[in-house]
């Protein structure tokens, strides 16, 4: 509906008065009923902060915020989305023993209580990080009119089979070849036409070292992450393409490559699909 949304901060900055004797002030009239009624609210304060944590550290299943005008103003504060700061005060003398006591019991109950904070900040800054992705792709794209195209990265250019004439909301499907001397991406060319039909793009790439882009490749695992190695690689080919998520689909070394990338870059993996075809040797020769 075009409808957006947007986080704004709020401060609260609250003083709660300390519990009242009333036997040891001896207050009456007006000053009694206000004695009452911060009792009464510190009470109901106790009663949240306890149902937030009473189920070894988990809020039960109702919190009791609308018990007092205090705890709905503080709810937010307290198990919500904002990040709380508590200062307590104690008296050291004899005669505040027992609200002493009590304001360290409070104190160390709340430190328990679990806010939402570091979660909605996390969802802002991914949601940031993957605006700053599309800001930086945008304009991105590589012409595939002939089925084919050579892309520019740090290991060299890279031979690619492909197609992304699609819907820019269209699947991308990355297609990694297994590790060998006369292998490319071409052996997924039987996947091609299926995948097109069904409105998927799809890039095959020769990866370094074989096909027809030059430089080399490592066999090993431990080098898939390495500058310039295989994930490398496949991270620069979606950049040059503009594209911002893609299925990594692959084949015994290939696949490797595919689960490498998701870990690496998790953010700009949709799917992943390896397999490695078994193999068995007769110990009997």
């Amino acid at each position: 509906d075009g409808s957006s949304s947007a986080a704004a901060p709020q401060l609260f900055v609250v003083d709660l008065a300390g519990s009242e004797r009333v036997k040891r002030s001896g207050v009456t009239g007006a000053r009694f009923e206000e004695a009452v009624a911060i009792n009464q609210s510190l009470l109901a304060l106790s009663n949240v902060t306890t149902a937030l944590v009473e189920n070894n550290g988990r809020p039960r299943a109702h919190i009791p915020y609308r018990d007092s005008a205090l705890t709905q103003l503080l709810r937010n504060s307290l198990g919500g989305a904002a990040r709380t700061a508590l200062i307590a005060c104690a008296s050291p003398t004899a005669d505040s023993a027992e609200e002493t006591l009590g304001t360290l019991r409070f104190a160390g109950c709340a430190t328990h209580v679990q806010n939402r904070a570091t979660k909605i900040e996390r969802e802002a800054q991914e949601a940031e990080d993957d605006q700053d992705l599309e800001n930086e792709l945008e304009g991105h794209a590589v012409d595939f009119a002939s089925g084919q195209a050579t892309i520019p990265t740090n290991s060299g250019g890279i031979h690619c089979l492909g197609n992304i004439s699609a819907s820019t909301t269209s699947p991308v499907v990355v297609m990694l070849h297994y590790y060998g001397k006369d292998v490319s991406g071409s052996m997924w060319q039987f996947m091609f036409e299926a995948l097109t039909a069904v409105g998927c793009c799809y890039l095959a790439p020769d990866l370094p070292g074989h096909g027809q882009s030059l430089g080399e490749s490592s066999s090993k695992p431990e080098d898939f992450m390495k500058e310039g190695g295989p994930v490398d690689v496949v991270r620069q080919l979606l950049d040059a393409c503009g594209v911002k998520k893609a299925v990594l689909m692959g084949y015994d070394w290939g696949g490797g490559i595919a689960c490498a990338f998701a870990a690496k870059h998790p953010k700009r993996t949709h799917k992943v699909i390896a397999w490695c075809a078994a193999s068995f040797r007769d110990p009997a020769g």
